[in-house]
């Protein structure tokens, strides 16, 4: 969200709330239009009055218009032309969506409040800069989130190939498999929600953790997605020689 004047922060804070409200509640009905039409493109209609924002039949209330059309620039299924300036954008267009990525944008703006975020910080992070960012989520990683991993490691809730003895009949180690992916500039570890850090630094931390063993960029081939890879006893034994009373 832009910085706004002070001023302006509640009506920019509700036209998140408006975009929020767009995506999970007026963008199905379109999504069932495309489906049912069979149609790789659906169009939104977006007007902006003197009383407010209307799509289609809903009203949206007085929210910053060009700020929502900034929303709807960074959506990967919007497919119209993005002017440098939102602010230079006409009040009333039918808004163009490539319905497969529409479905994709969908499901990931419900996901972003899905994931279980652990920070001690302040909602606001724009008093934060990036590395204070980044380091709590490092200490938050150990002191939270590790444990859980644990967990539903044991829990057979992650991939994971058990390395056996040379008899075949006893597990000497288990390596896992943690998905790591970029969601709303969030970074999802596990299915756990790390918040915005620096991606390149908190990976460099991850590294010098013992039971680390490297980024299996294969998947990426196959999935898209990148995977993390431990080592779960070293792990184990890392979180209980730090944690442990």
């Amino acid at each position: 969200m832009e910085l706004l004047e002070k001023n302006h922060e509640y009506i920019s804070d509700g036209t998140y709330l408006a975009f929020r409200y767009f995506m999970e509640h007026i963008v199905p009905e379109f999504l069932n239009i495309g489906l049912e039409q069979k149609t790789k493109e659906v169009f939104i209609p977006i007007n902006n009055k003197e009383d407010g924002v209307y799509i289609g039949k809903h009203y949206l209330g007085k929210i910053f218009y060009s700020e929502f059309i900034s929303y709807i620039y960074g959506l990967s299924s919007y497919k119209g032309f993005r002017l440098p300036d939102p602010r230079n954008v006409i009040n009333s267009f039918n808004v163009p969506f490539d319905l497969r990525q529409l479905i994709e944008d969908y499901y990931m703006e419900l996901q972003k409040e899905e994931y279980p975020l652990f920070s001690k910080k302040e909602e606001n992070n724009l008093s934060y800069s990036l590395q204070e960012l980044t380091e709590a989520a490092c200490h938050n990683f150990e002191e939270n989130i590790l444990k859980d991993i644990i967990a539903n490691a044991l829990n057979d809730e992650y991939e994971m190939i058990d390395i056996l003895d040379v008899d075949g009949t006893t597990v000497i180690s288990r390596t896992l498999y943690l998905n790591i992916e970029i969601v709303n500039d969030n970074l999802i570890l596990g299915g756990f929600n790390l918040g915005r850090v620096d991606v390149g630094a908190f990976l460099s931390y991850l590294s010098t953790l013992p039971s680390y063993i490297g980024i299996d960029d294969n998947y990426c081939l196959i999935s898209g997605e990148y995977k993390i890879i431990f080592d779960l006893y070293s792990l184990i034994s890392y979180y209980n020689q730090k944690f442990s009373r």
